[in-house]
């Protein structure tokens, strides 16, 4: 809701297209009230409906940025394929993702910077950071590879039953 009422207060935000990806399942009072602020919002759409991920990793393609304002470790996925496919993200100040990324070297963003960026029509990294973002996550994708991964997690589980 907060994104949104961002958005909303920005005049330039019009010029510009927004989708949100929304899966809560079950109706509830939350997502009453996000179907409630986005009454009259043209420019702006929820995807409700899961699509191919091809479709889905096309959508991270096109976009130029990805605002994600929870404060857990959530939607690494959706963070990744923005880091490799050149989007900006912008975290949540409180979302150890953030901190994590940026120690890394990372250019990911505060979404303090968000409401500016939109003013400002900032919303792209510069081909040099798009370049670095992508170069870093390959770099840790071989420092931590999915096999080695698994591997820990089946130890770690195996310690943890005996």
């Amino acid at each position: 809701l907060d994104i949104i009422e961002i958005i909303s207060k920005t005049p330039e935000s019009k010029n510009q297209r927004f989708i949100i990806p929304f899966s809560y399942g079950v109706e509830t009072s939350y997502s009453k009230a996000i179907r409630n602020a986005l009454q009259n919002k043209e420019h702006i759409d929820i995807l409700e409906d899961f699509m191919p991920f091809k479709d889905y990793e096309i959508l991270f393609k096109r976009a130029k940025a990805f605002v994600l304002n929870g404060y857990r470790q959530m939607a690494l996925g959706n963070i990744f394929l923005c880091l490799v496919h050149g989007t900006k993200v912008y975290l949540n100040e409180k979302n150890i993702t953030l901190t994590w990324l940026r120690n890394e070297g990372f250019y990911v963003f505060p979404i303090s910077e968000f409401k500016n960026d939109l003013e400002t029509n900032n919303l792209r990294l510069e081909i040099k950071q798009a370049i670095e973002n992508n170069r870093l996550f390959n770099s840790l994708a071989n420092k931590y590879p999915k096999e080695s991964f698994q591997k820990k997690i089946y130890e770690q589980l195996n310690e943890k039953s005996n």
